[in-house]
């Protein structure tokens, strides 16, 4: 047997030096009980390899557990839910650079449904960077029609506006403008110029006015009693309306709950966003943090219009 084999295995491992001896005399006995037992040389080492794996293997994992790296990961839900998306998409968001711009001159134009506005210092700086490589802080306002999602007394404001009375008084109107009123005024306006006495105080004539008197000469009494009970009534809705839009339990409780709805709608694709609590009139907006590609493939709802902004600089728009 060579024992000095033995020792120079022992020797290899990492543990106290009693340890060691213990394992040596316990290696030696099991080899002098083979032997008297007539077991083959080679079990020797393999009676020392079964020793030394008892001590050494559980060495070996602690100390892999202590210098594996630590690795952080974001552990989200087997189940595909609008939450996870959001909580995934927030997760990836953190670890990227936050730009911020200004405003600028913007253009007033309104969106139509399905539209997508971007403001112009925007667009610039997104060409700067890829499709994913950092966060636009942006603001976004939603545009949305909701004269419609208004009604008084069972009727809503186009319904009143399209009672025949009022359309056929509207049709007239603008046949007026074109057939009476464009030629009377082109002639008025010159006679004023000339210093005709007759024509002083043109200008300050009132179109409306000059109509209704025309209306009520050239009207048969049935046409005039249909209008005027029609015309009193939208003048009621519009006057509602118009309560309702400045009212806080009306259109801005409307609009908030859109909004919300919206929000969650895109935070559900992987958005990162939230309503905008500090706009105190009845647009729409949401704040939040979006790629460029987020930006440029913006996912709209056809019902809506949006344009998207810087969210932390100044806005001409609001001015």
């Amino acid at each position: 047997m060579n024992y000095n084999n033995i020792s120079g295995e022992l020797s290899r491992i990492k543990t106290p030096e009693t340890t060691k001896e213990k394992m040596y005399k316990e290696i030696l006995k099991k080899a002098v009980e083979k032997k008297r037992r007539n077991y083959p040389v080679w079990m020797i080492p393999a009676a020392a390899a079964i020793v030394l794996a008892i001590i050494f293997i559980p060495q070996f994992i602690n100390n892999s557990r202590q210098t594996l790296p630590e690795r952080h990961t974001s552990i989200i839900g087997g189940d595909h839910s609008p939450d996870n998306s959001t909580l995934m998409s927030e997760a990836q968001n953190q670890s990227k650079p936050i730009i911020e711009g200004i405003n600028g001159v913007c253009n007033e134009a309104v969106p139509n449904q399905g539209e997508v506005y971007i403001t112009p210092t925007l667009e610039e700086e997104m060409k700067q960077y890829g499709p994913d490589d950092v966060l636009f802080h942006v603001n976004i306002l939603v545009y949305a029609d909701i004269t419609n999602d208004f009604k008084y007394e069972g009727k809503t404001l186009e319904e009143y506006r399209n009672d025949p009375a009022l359309k056929f008084y509207n049709e007239a109107y603008d046949k007026w403008r074109i057939e009476v009123y464009f030629p009377l005024n082109e002639e008025m306006t010159a006679a004023e110029e000339r210093g005709e006495e007759y024509a002083q105080g043109w200008w300050k004539h009132s179109t409306d006015q000059l109509f209704k008197e025309y209306w009520q000469e050239n009207q048969p009494q049935d046409v005039l009693a249909a209008y005027e009970p029609a015309r009193e009534q939208y003048n009621e809705a519009h006057k509602a309306y118009e309560e309702w839009i400045r009212s806080p339990d009306g259109a801005y409780a409307f609009t908030l709950e859109l909004t919300k709805t919206e929000c969650d709608r895109l935070n559900s694709l992987g958005y990162d966003l939230e309503v905008n609590f500090d706009n105190p009139f009845r647009i729409m907006e949401l704040t939040g943090y979006l790629t460029r590609f987020q930006i440029e493939e913006f996912s709209v709802n056809t019902s809506y219009g949006y344009i998207v902004m810087w969210a932390d600089g100044e806005n001409v728009m609001n001015d």
